[in-house]
């Protein structure tokens, strides 16, 4: 449980977590991939 409190947010959200550098990537991706295309629908709604 001690191992739970040192992770980020991002990395308690994901359940197969990859501790390498390019884990970390493959998530930041995938989140940020998808918080684009929150934002898009977001803008095209407004219109």
């Amino acid at each position: 449980m001690a191992d739970n409190n040192k992770l980020k947010d991002y990395e308690k959200n994901m359940t197969t977590w990859c501790k390498s550098v390019l884990g970390k990537y493959r998530i930041m991706k995938k989140l940020n991939k998808d918080a684009y295309k929150k934002s898009i629908r977001s803008k095209k709604d407004t219109d």
